[in-house]
């Protein structure tokens, strides 16, 4: 069967997790083992067949920031080297809907960003997580400026998907 939708990538198989078919999971979620809470995941292959497969897991476990996976079907070491350095994605259709205000930073990365007084601060780049607050990385390629904004409520004024702006409550001299 093959992936017929737009793909999102939430994670990748990174090692052997001993002997019995079982992987090492990076996952890009948070919480990091949210990655496991989808019925239907999809693996992009990276040998002959290529494209995307479906797979599900027999099981999984999660020690603090470490994820481990075990595909059905998949019962020894050599088995699992097939998908070491493959992407784990969800179907976009499968995203659990968000309340209004509340956004996954895919659909934030790309948006053009201005301040109150209407000065182009750029375009976000990408965000980093800082344990406080997460952050954007807003770059403005024509000024060669890269400006960090903090994803705050006293800071971000407005989010607008349709027009793809951000207003923020930000002096531009940051």
């Amino acid at each position: 069967m093959n992936f017929s939708g737009n793909a999102l990538v939430l994670g990748k198989f990174v090692g052997h997790f001993g002997v019995k078919g079982w992987l090492k999971v990076v996952s890009y979620t948070r919480p990091v083992d949210e990655i496991f809470q989808y019925s239907t995941l999809w693996v992009k292959a990276h040998l002959a067949t290529g494209g995307w497969r479906e797979v599900s897991f027999e099981q999984t476990r999660s020690q603090e920031k470490r994820l481990a996976a075990k595909i059905n079907g998949i019962n020894n070491r050599e088995q699992a080297e097939a998908f070491i350095n493959c992407e784990i994605a969800v179907a976009e259709s499968e995203l659990v809907f968000l309340p209004e205000g509340e956004y996954y930073w895919r659909q934030l990365i790309g948006l053009r960003m201005r301040n109150l007084e209407d000065v182009d601060f750029g375009v976000v780049d990408h965000i980093l997580e800082t344990g406080a607050n997460d952050v954007l990385v807003v770059k403005d390629c024509e000024n060669k400026l890269e400006r960090l904004v903090p994803w705050t409520k006293d800071v971000v004024s407005e989010v607008d998907l349709q027009k793809l702006t951000i207003v923020v409550d930000w002096d531009s001299d940051f």
